[in-house]
């Protein structure tokens, strides 16, 4: 025999909702009926009755008319407030001084109500106040992000997501995002995955554009730890201590180099002024001592060495001297070298090594992670100016991916790369609180960053894994810099071993919009959310009464009013994936994210690098001449012009016109390289193709290797006639008239790719050699590194590529009525 259960069994249960009592008046009753759409069954049962009973037509239209304007003229209830686009007054915020229904300002669509279906709208402001998104694995946290991320790019605005979960499907989601409103271009990702091989990221060099208080702070986040010393004295804190200062002291030298000097910040610049003792006791020497001046040693990425730059005394400037390193600076140098081990200028070198010893325990903790940096991550961070500047990202709208390495790298890790991202961040937001205090005010306040009219988001997934202290202040000062915040997270309890409890529950206590979802923790999270769920007070029913006859339990016809919380941890852990509880203002929502399906299929792209290496003696190629069409357009509007006509928006005309429709249709296609380029191969094959006489004389000089120089295109900066160039393979002539290509073929009569032959990739077509070599051997390029940079001057068929380009620039602005 099974032994009795002893704990409730399901006809134990009171039903859902069974202890509570609706005790709303019968006017309040009949309101809420008619806002429910099924209010509209009793109208039109009386309309079928009074087909069968004409005599109750006289009656029905004396009650239907004012029933009808009931209806018709009722404001709707909404969950939040009601949308911009309704233009009428919003019920539920009133307006603080009137009391009357105030203005709808809700532009965001994050939710629907799953009792009433009716759609969610906070306004822009309601997004500044913050948000949290907390749930269980599978609960929809990425889904209520992707949501947030869809509103505000459709806003024209941007955000910055920082996954703790390492997954590339969210950068699938993001760039599906960005492409779907023509802003593929704006996007940036920081890929520390590194595992699989593959290295695509774009480049950062948080040093190059930051003063010295941030460079100083974001070194200390890196070489620091959080928990270092621990303030309990002995020789662990003094040396703490000494890293700091030697920390806080090369920060300035830093920012002193970068501008006064022009010199790269970098990693090996930096290991070299850190570890390397000799390397501060150079910058220090007396320039009336044996060694000479003042010596910086510098890391060259374009030469692929150590510079010793001689710091000789800079030009004088207003009239005031410049000295080689300011005595600031010199001063604090020498006296981090005093005061670690009792270094002694003049004294021998050799005779001081108990100096380089103390100086060895300094810096021997920085030694691991300079070795991650410039070796597992060197990709990211070994660069002199970076694809990415945080400035640039998050006052010009971008959309930043960071995706953090949480199964491949240790807890400690993984905490301090958070650590470093969000101090990164809170230094780029730094220059729009606003330093200047004089001055005109639509100047100095009103023509601030945060007066934008939409916010910019920086949402935090899985902020447990990386959390620092750094989160707090971004919280306290993002909302007046016109910023919204999402922190998503699974459990509260990563975040207090973190941050500790206090610094955890200060941040969890300032975001003013909460999405709770499912939940499992029963421990710190249950506490957290019971704490957090809104109390009012209720109406319930706290007996039954069993009837004398039957037996059966009944109501006893009588309401207890308790205060309660407004929803239960029964209703947190019961909920399905995509649905959430959403508090706010003390309201409380039972809601449904929406589940935004983005196109599955396509190919996905890194966008190109965008900056050059420092420090060329090359550089970027000039553009000497601007198309004619951009030219007047823009003179047009400098001169107050009205608006642009069509004639300015029109494309380009002629050989121009052909390629740029080549390469249209290509894109449209969204299909891998090497179909792309067999598509723009067969446009430009069927309309420039010269005839096979010319294809044979040519035959043999387009066998040979290319160069860079090749004898049918001048240098740059020379002038070419018509004459010239108009007769060049390659070059299809332009004196024909308007839109006229070699063999007769016109850009309007250009086949289709599916008209068209299905060409090969013929290496040995005149046609435009170096640009079908370049795609033919695309997947057998080498990745650009910091130790191999790419440069567009380094390829001998994008050089050909670039100055026959040119020479159709130059053919255009010759002619009396340029069309390009």
């Amino acid at each position: 025999m099974s032994e009795p259960i002893l704990g409730p069994q399901d006809s134990h249960i009171v039903r859902q909702g069974g202890f509570y009592r609706d005790t709303r008046r019968p006017e309040t009753r009949l309101w809420a009926f008619m806002a429910d759409p099924l209010c509209a069954i009793v109208p039109l049962c009386l309309t079928l009755l009074c087909l069968f009973i004409p005599g109750l037509f006289e009656l029905w239209l004396f009650i239907g008319i004012p029933f009808t304007l009931l209806v018709v003229w009722r404001l709707p209830l909404l969950p939040m407030r009601m949308p911009v686009a309704a233009r009428r007054r919003d019920p539920n915020f009133r307006d603080q001084r009137s009391r009357r229904p105030g203005k709808a300002t809700g532009d965001w669509l994050m939710f629907v109500d799953r009792i009433t279906r009716q759609p969610g709208f906070p306004s822009t402001g309601d997004m500044r106040t913050h948000c949290i998104v907390a749930g269980t694995t599978g609960s929809g946290k990425t889904r209520t992000l992707l949501c947030k991320q869809a509103n505000v790019v459709a806003q024209g605005s941007g955000f910055t997501q920082v996954d703790g979960k390492g997954s590339n499907s969210n950068w699938k989601d993001v760039l599906s995002l960005a492409r779907m409103h023509g802003r593929e271009a704006e996007v940036r990702v920081v890929n520390f995955l590194t595992s699989s091989g593959s290295r695509e990221t774009h480049t950062w060099n948080p040093f190059a554009h930051a003063n010295a208080d941030g460079i100083k702070n974001l070194l200390i986040t890196l070489f620091i730890a959080s928990d270092a010393g621990n303030g309990k004295g002995g020789s662990q804190q003094f040396f703490v201590d000494r890293g700091m200062d030697l920390i806080a002291t090369l920060s300035e030298l830093l920012a002193w180099i970068r501008d006064a000097r022009h010199l790269p910040i970098n990693l090996p610049t930096l290991r070299r002024l850190t570890s390397d003792f000799d390397a501060l006791r150079l910058l220090v020497l007396d320039p009336d001592s044996e060694e000479g001046h003042p010596r910086l040693e510098y890391w060259s990425h374009a030469e692929q060495r150590f510079i010793d730059e001689d710091l000789r005394a800079l030009p004088p400037k207003d009239g005031r001297p410049r000295p080689a390193l300011p005595e600031p600076i010199r001063l604090r140098i020498l006296n981090y070298m005093r005061e670690t081990g009792g270094y002694t200028p003049g004294k021998a070198v050799s005779a001081q090594e108990k100096v380089r010893e103390q100086h060895g325990y300094v810096v021997g903790g920085f030694g691991a992670t300079f070795t991650q940096l410039s070796g597992t991550l060197g990709h990211i961070f070994n660069v002199d100016i970076g694809d990415i500047d945080m400035h640039d990202v998050l006052f010009n709208r971008r959309i930043l991916t960071v995706i953090l390495p949480v199964l491949e790298n240790d807890r400690k890790i993984n905490t301090r790369l958070g650590r470093f991202i969000l101090n990164a961040i809170r230094y780029g937001l730094a220059p729009g609180v606003g330093g200047q205090l004089s001055g005109d005010i639509d100047k100095v306040i009103n023509n601030r960053f945060s007066n934008a009219p939409t916010v910019y988001c920086l949402d935090f997934d899985e902020i447990g894994m990386y959390a620092s202290e750094g989160a707090q202040s971004i919280l306290s000062q993002a909302r007046d810099l016109n910023f919204s915040t999402t922190l998503a997270f699974q459990e509260v309890s990563s975040l207090q071993d973190a941050l500790g409890k206090p610094a955890a529950d200060a941040l969890l206590s300032n975001p003013r919009l909460h999405f709770i979802m499912s939940l499992n923790d029963n421990t710190a999270t249950k506490q957290w959310v019971e704490s957090a769920a809104p109390r009012l007070p209720v109406s319930v029913n706290t007996n039954y009464q069993a009837s004398n006859v039957t037996g059966v339990y009944l109501d006893p016809g009588r309401a207890d009013v308790r205060e309660m919380p407004l929803y239960t941890w029964h209703d947190v852990t019961s909920q399905q994936p995509g649905q959430c509880i959403v508090t706010f203002y003390g309201r409380r929502i039972y809601a449904e994210v929406p589940n935004i399906q983005l196109a599955n299929k396509g190919y996905l792209r890194v966008p190109a690098n965008l900056t050059l290496p420092r420090n060329s003696e090359q550089g970027p190629p000039v553009v000497t001449t601007i198309p004619a069409a951009r030219t007047q357009a823009a003179t047009k509007l400098l001169g107050r012009a009205d608006a642009l006509t069509e004639s300015d928006r029109a494309g380009p005309q002629g050989q121009m016109r052909v390629f740029c429709d080549a390469y249209r249709e290509a894109l449209s296609l969204d299909t891998d390289p090497d179909a792309e380029l067999r598509i723009v191969y067969r446009e430009l094959a069927a309309a420039f193709r010269p005839n096979p006489a010319d294809r044979q004389q040519n035959g043999s000089k387009a066998n040979s290797p290319p160069v860079s120089k090749s004898p049918d295109v001048p240098e740059r900066g020379t002038r070419a006639s018509k004459s010239d160039t108009g007769n060049k393979a390659g070059t299809p002539p332009t004196d024909a008239g308007e839109g006229s290509t070699s063999g007769g073929v016109t850009p309007d009569a250009t086949p289709s790719p599916t008209d068209a032959a299905d060409h090969d990739l013929d290496e040995n077509d005149p046609l435009l050699p170096p640009l079908l070599r370049l795609g033919a051997r695309s997947q057998t390029l080498p990745v650009a590194t910091a130790s191999r940079p790419a440069r567009i001057d380094t390829d001998p068929h994008v050089a050909e590529i670039v100055a026959r380009l040119e020479l159709l620039e130059k053919e255009a602005a010759q002619s009396p009525n340029p069309e390009i």
